[in-house]
């Protein structure tokens, strides 16, 4: 029988080892991994939840998993570095069975475009969710504001106020007051130590050069209503590999929590159509 449990992996360096936390859902066919990472200071479980839910009615095929950053949720360590993160999650990757399906949330995107570069062999797509894989100067410089000022006030919910607004559309923080409390909750449960680093991590990251360099079938899936990630630049980057491009209407920052019926149901998609030109 199919199930959800916590899961937890073991990352070993050359000087340490760290338990990282997470879930997976057992798939009965075995037909390989999906796994999902989410973007900037969050939680799997919490980011991923209502999407698993959606997405488990449409395709029971392969595990599903996910799993939380050094220093964040109930995951050991500190954050040191965007190669430390993406290198954390080739471990992850290389425990799994192949083949293996990277779906990346915001910061997660460019993590999972990094993951397809060193590990081609197991990897046989990837989905970017609103993820370009690579930030502009706007992004960059919001987040070492968001760096600054927690360091300066030494808790996270400090930038509620400017970030929130831009996380989710007005309509969606309007009608689901209980998520955005969820989220928030969230975000002031971590380290600000941990949230500071992990943001200006963030400013540094960049992709661009796995995005043009893989061989497998790209997808990006934006929301009209981010901020963030403007659709006429991901259509830019996407015309450089010919990846394909999904807008979800009504749609902020968050799709995962704002419409994961749609998201799931875009991925299926674009996994039918993959599946048929293999």
């Amino acid at each position: 029988m199919s199930y959800i449990r916590a899961e937890k992996w073991v990352i070993a360096t050359a000087l340490d080892k760290f338990v990282l936390d997470g879930f997976r859902y057992c798939s009965k066919a075995k037909k390989g991994t999906r796994l999902l990472i989410q973007g900037l200071g969050c939680e799997s479980r919490i980011i991923w939840s209502a999407f698993v839910n959606e997405f488990l009615k449409l395709d029971i095929t392969r595990d599903l998993i996910g799993f939380d950053v050094r220093g964040i949720g109930n995951s050991e360590g500190k954050p040191i570095s965007f190669e430390q993160m993406v290198q954390d999650t080739v471990q992850i990757v290389k425990k799994e069975k192949p083949p293996i399906q990277l779906v990346g949330h915001s910061l997660g995107g460019l993590i999972a475009l990094k993951v397809a570069e060193k590990v081609p062999e197991v990897v046989d797509s990837v989905v970017l969710v609103c993820s370009n894989p690579q930030y502009s100067l706007k992004n960059k410089s919001g987040f070492v504001w968001r760096a600054d000022q927690i360091v300066n006030n030494q808790m996270v919910s400090c930038i509620f106020d400017k970030v929130i607004p831009r996380s989710f559309s007005e309509k969606f923080i309007n009608e689901h007051p209980e998520i955005i409390c969820d989220f928030k909750n969230m975000l002031s449960r971590q380290s600000p130590t941990n949230y500071s680093i992990l943001s200006r991590i963030a400013s540094t990251a960049d992709a661009l050069d796995a995005f043009d360099k893989i061989n497998i079938p790209v997808m990006m899936v934006v929301g009209n209503e981010d901020p963030n990630i403007i659709f006429e630049k991901t259509r830019e980057f996407a015309l450089r590999r010919a990846a394909m491009v999904r807008v979800i209407s009504g749609s902020g920052h968050n799709i995962p929590l704002e419409n994961p019926i749609m998201l799931s149901k875009v991925i299926d998609r674009f996994n039918s159509i993959v599946s048929s030109i293999k």
